[in-house]
């Protein structure tokens, strides 16, 4: 991005996935990438539990790092455990930020859709995902407006909304698709007067409006 785009367009790492690594936000191993980052003005994305433990040292780092902006995405049954717990804590921390994405919209609590198909074959996946999807999506959406809603109710400025790609088949374009159909399907379910800050409006505030390939 920095040799195409210039250094500016680098404004953030992540996702570091505590959860994966076993490890907290209080470890050195991260307070060093915290360093780096406050030190660079970057913006920091982790995958997190949101567990007692764990929200507890996330709360040290918002304490101790003011400066850096914290994207933090978790699983939804976490998110959905914690919600009140969360909520405080956006409406406490200025530079505190919660990821909504589309694997989390497909998510019936155990799994997502999208995640189910990975181990198949690309061909196999996305025909798996489509019959899956178009029988199925709409009450997704209704489970995550029901998980999600209150939070962007009550937190709007601090909810962003995001794709999450993984798996190659999550590429081809009638996967690629639906995942946007979706995402657009919660979106227009929230509150006009909020709804575009979910979509966008949040991301600007955070990361500015984006390159202009025509610059």
């Amino acid at each position: 991005a920095e040799k195409v785009w210039g250094a500016e367009t680098v404004q953030g790492f992540g996702e570091i996935d505590l959860k994966a690594l076993s490890i907290d936000t209080t470890n050195y191993k991260i307070t060093d990438l915290f360093d780096f980052a406050e030190q660079k003005k970057m913006v920091l994305m982790l995958e997190t539990t949101l567990g007692k433990a764990q929200r507890d040292n996330l709360e040290k780092s918002l304490v101790n790092y003011p400066n850096i902006t914290f994207l933090i995405h978790s699983p939804p049954r976490d998110f959905q455990e914690s919600e009140q717990e969360m909520i405080t804590m956006l409406q406490k921390y200025a530079n505190l930020y919660v990821v909504i994405d589309s694997n989390d919209l497909l998510d019936n609590g155990v799994e997502s859709i999208l995640k189910k198909y990975e181990a198949k074959k690309t061909e196999e996946a996305v025909d798996a995902f489509i019959e899956d999807f178009d029988k199925s999506y709409q009450a997704y959406i209704n489970d995550a407006m029901l998980r999600y809603g209150t939070a962007i109710e009550t937190v709007p400025d601090h909810i962003l909304w995001g794709t999450d790609l993984g798996a190659e088949y999550m590429y081809d374009p009638e996967v690629y698709n639906r995942m946007i159909k979706a995402s657009r399907t919660f979106i227009i379910g929230v509150d006009e007067e909020n709804r575009e800050k979910i979509a966008y409006k949040n991301a600007i505030e955070i990361f500015g409006e984006g390159i202009n390939k025509e610059q």
